[in-house]
């Protein structure tokens, strides 16, 4: 997934991208956040692992999401992603969903 994407459901609008756009873009994801638009998802299937200065932004964008009435859902996290948000009490911040199938790194 290279682009920003909305869903349509019955009751909500879904705004999904994955979680590099969302961090480099911030000020695009404001911009393309609609009023029908109630739930933005990360996809953070290609980010292995969290860094500070990434971790920062998140936090950012997810005040910036809140400010404005919206949910942020962080989805398809690997495991070093989990143990970091973890760590950090984030996992009390986000909704987060996981995915077991990008844990092979820590196989034993």
């Amino acid at each position: 997934m290279n682009t920003l994407q909305q869903i349509n459901t019955s009751s909500q609008a879904l705004l999904t991208m994955p979680i590099e756009r969302g961090l480099k873009y911030s000020k695009r994801v404001r911009k393309a956040i609609t009023p029908d638009i109630h739930i933005i998802e990360m996809d953070m299937s290609s980010q292995n692992e969290l860094n500070a200065r990434d971790f920062g932004k998140l936090l950012r964008l997810q005040k910036m999401i809140k400010e404005q009435g919206k949910h942020l859902k962080l989805v398809n996290v690997s495991m070093r992603a989990m143990m970091f948000l973890e760590l950090t009490q984030a996992n009390e911040i986000f909704d987060i969903t996981w995915n077991h199938n990008l844990n092979s790194d820590f196989a034993a």
